[in-house]
């Protein structure tokens, strides 16, 4: 079963990364990172809520501590600032805690 998944994952990222440079080359556009990014966005293969998710648990990480490690503060600031509700950070701020953390390759 595991190997697959990885067949299935390698042919994805093959697929994904012709089709792009393909979109690339008929766009005139340089193939970068950041075009990459926003290509996956637009072909849909990030979703808005993945958007939303990750830039609030990052943007949390990074006021937290500005307010005084006071989450509702932090957790007002961000439904603010992002146009959501509280519940809803809430909501996010609670999956993140629920979810193991990603290893970094640092």
């Amino acid at each position: 079963m595991a190997l697959t998944r990885k067949f299935l994952l390698d042919k994805f990222e093959a697929y994904t990364i012709e089709s792009y440079h393909d979109f690339c080359e008929k766009h005139d556009i340089e193939a970068n990172l950041e075009n990459f990014m926003t290509y996956l966005i637009d072909q849909g293969m990030i979703s808005h809520t993945e958007i939303k998710r990750n830039t609030i648990r990052r943007e949390f990480d990074e006021l937290y501590p500005q307010k005084e490690h006071h989450k509702t503060k932090t957790v007002l600031t961000l439904a603010e600032r992002f146009n959501v509700s509280e519940r809803s950070v809430w909501n996010i701020l609670k999956e993140k805690e629920n979810e193991e953390p990603l290893k970094s390759n640092k």
